[in-house]
C-alpha cells in the first residue's frame, strides 16, 4: 500500500433526506482528498435520491447507485453491493445520518499505514439532535475485552469506528450477513475479530453517531418480537465461533452480565439457551426448562472442561430442542 491509497467510503441509504446533506458535507470537508464515496440507495420514498444526484454532479467522487431490483431489500444488501462496486485499497463504512470530523480519514489512514495494520478503531461518540455529546471512553482495550463485548451484545466499537484494509476483508471473505436486519453490526464486528487482525484502538473522538428521536437508534428496540429471527441467527453464528465456547463456558462474569442485560426482554429461557449453544425458544415445556437449568448449575458450579460442556450442550440441543 502506498502512502496515499484510495479510500472507499461506503454508505447505504433509505429515507434519510433530512440528515443526508450534513453527512455528505462532512465527507466533502475531509482533509484527506483521495477518496470515493459510494452510496447505495434502497429505493427511498423521500427526496434522498434527488439529493444524492445533486452531490454526484457537484463532485465526481460521489458515486450513487440504486439497489438492483433483482437483489432483496435491506441495508446489508446495499453494503455488500457498495463493496462490490468500490475500488479502494482501504474501506470506511458509514451511515447516511452520521458525521465525520474533518481529519477523520487522514488520522485513521496515517495510523493504518505507519503501523502496517489491518484495522484502526476510534471511540464511539454520540451526538443528540440538540447537540449534546457523549463519548464511550475506554482506557484499556485488548482483543479479549473487544471480543467479550461483542458476545455480550454491547460492542466497544461500531463499523463506523473502523478504517479497514481491503486486503484483510478480501483474504478472509468478510461481508455483511444479508439475513440479519438487527444487530448486524455485532455480527460484522465478530467477523472482523475472527481472523486475528493487527489493530490499533485510537483514543480519539473523530466522528459523531447522531441520535434521533431521543436516542431510539441506540438499539433500544432490538429485542422486540419482530426481530427474533435475526437475533436467533446471530446467536447461532456465535455458537459456531471458535471463541464462543471458551468465552461463555469459562467466563462466568461475562455470562452473567449477558443474563442481566437480556433478562428484561427474554427471561430465563433466553439465557439458558445462550448457555447451551446460542439457540432461542419462544415456547418451552417445564421438563425442558428444568433440564436446562440443571445443566446450567452443573456448568457453573463444577469446573468441567470446555469440551465436555460443548458435548453436553450439543446433546441437549439435539434431544430437547425441536
Amino acid at each position: 500500500m502506498d502512502n496515499h491509497p484510495l479510500v472507499s467510503i461506503l454508505i447505504p441509504n433509505y429515507n434519510k433526506a433530512p440528515y443526508l446533506r450534513e453527512t455528505l458535507d462532512s465527507i466533502l470537508a475531509q482533509t484527506y482528498i483521495n477518496w470515493e464515496c459510494i452510496i447505495v440507495d434502497d429505493h427511498s420514498t423521500d427526496e434522498s435520491y434527488q439529493i444524492l444526484e445533486r452531490y454526484s454532479q457537484k463532485d465526481f467522487r460521489f458515486k450513487i447507485y440504486k439497489r438492483p431490483i433483482k437483489l432483496p431489500k435491506g441495508g446489508n444488501v446495499c453494503r455488500n453491493f457498495a463493496l462490490e462496486k468500490s475500488k479502494g485499497e482501504v474501506i470506511q463504512w458509514f451511515d447516511s445520518d452520521d458525521l465525520m470530523l474533518e481529519t477523520m480519514i487522514e488520522n485513521r489512514l496515517s495510523n493504518l499505514i505507519l503501523n502496517n495494520l489491518d484495522i484502526v478503531i476510534s471511540y464511539i461518540t454520540r451526538r443528540s439532535e440538540s447537540g449534546l455529546i457523549s463519548i464511550d471512553k475506554i482506557e484499556e482495550v485488548e482483543f479479549a475485552s473487544m471480543l467479550s463485548s461483542v458476545f455480550e451484545v454491547k460492542p466497544l466499537f461500531l463499523p463506523q469506528c473502523c478504517l479497514i484494509s481491503r486486503k484483510y476483508l478480501d483474504e478472509n471473505k468478510i461481508e455483511w450477513n444479508e439475513q440479519i436486519r438487527v444487530l448486524q453490526d455485532v455480527d460484522y464486528e465478530l467477523k472482523l475479530l475472527s481472523f486475528n487482525p493487527k489493530f490499533l484502538f485510537m483514543k480519539i473522538k473523530d466522528w459523531f453517531w447522531v441520535m434521533h428521536n431521543n436516542g431510539l437508534n441506540l438499539g433500544s428496540k432490538r429485542f422486540e418480537e419482530s426481530n427474533l429471527s435475526s437475533i436467533r441467527i446471530l446467536f447461532e453464528i456465535f455458537s459456531t465461533s471458535k471463541y464462543y465456547s471458551d468465552y461463555f463456558y469459562s467466563n462466568r462474569s461475562g455470562f452473567f452480565r449477558l443474563v442481566k442485560s437480556t433478562n428484561k426482554s427474554y427471561g430465563l429461557v433466553w439465557f439458558l439457551n445462550i448457555a447451551l449453544g446460542g439457540y432461542y425458544l419462544k415456547y418451552i415445556s417445564l421438563r425442558k426448562l428444568i433440564f436446562q437449568f440443571s445443566l446450567l448449575v452443573i456448568f457453573y458450579i463444577f469446573n468441567f472442561s470446555v469440551k465436555f460442556k460443548r458435548l453436553v450442550a450439543n446433546y441437549s440441543v439435539n434431544q430437547f430442542i425441536k
